[in-house]
């Protein structure tokens, strides 16, 4: 079931591991689920989540997910959520400004082959491959 707050489950991201003790699900599994259900923004479920995302965002509130300490979380956070937030909601401001920052990142990152300077070829090429894990990001972060 979903939480008052718009969430599902204990924690937003994926690979938080959800308590699974409980039978509870991520906040992204169930967005990942009902989108491939058909679900879109007009739907109460859909649109709870990304006012909470939206929120989260803007700064007022945060997800409940631990603090990761292997990289930047905050602006892992930032990233994840305004991907998803653009999954549904494409023009959404806090989101787009989200997406037209990495893609100015990315954009100068790769303008002369990549961030060393040289061509990506073969297996640097693979995890931006169909069906790679990070397609969401890719799609959604760059179609500003």
């Amino acid at each position: 079931m979903q939480n008052p707050d718009g969430t599902w489950g204990s924690q937003f991201h994926t690979l938080s591991m959800p308590d699974r003790r409980q039978g509870l699900i991520t906040t992204e599994q169930a967005l990942r689920r009902l989108k491939i259900l058909g679900f879109t923004i007009e739907d109460e479920p859909i649109r709870r989540a990304v006012d909470c995302m939206c929120a989260c965002l803007r700064g007022e509130r945060k997800i409940d997910d631990y603090w990761e300490k292997g990289h930047d979380w905050a602006l892992f956070t930032r990233l994840m959520l305004g991907a998803w937030v653009r999954e549904f909601t494409p023009e959404e401001p806090e989101a787009l400004d989200v997406a037209r920052q990495w893609a100015r990142v990315i954009e100068s990152t790769f303008a002369n082959g990549g961030p060393t300077g040289r061509r990506m070829t073969g297996s640097s090429t693979r995890p931006y491959a169909a069906g790679a894990r990070g397609t969401l990001w890719t799609s959604t972060m760059l179609a500003c």
